[in-house]
């Protein structure tokens, strides 16, 4: 299960980058909304963590 999680931090991590080809508005707007999913996604983790 962590590993699906970690995984999917890649690839948004991957796809943000990818993205910020794009224009300056747009990969300040996928940087910001990027940095909030990894923070969901680390709190969930950690959530998961202390359920075990």
């Amino acid at each position: 299960m962590a590993n699906a999680i970690v995984y999917n931090i890649k690839m948004s991590v991957a796809s943000a980058d990818n993205n910020i080809a794009y224009t300056w508005f747009n990969s300040k707007v996928i940087s910001i909304s990027g940095m909030f999913h990894l923070i969901l996604e680390a709190l969930s983790l950690l959530a998961e963590i202390k359920s075990l």
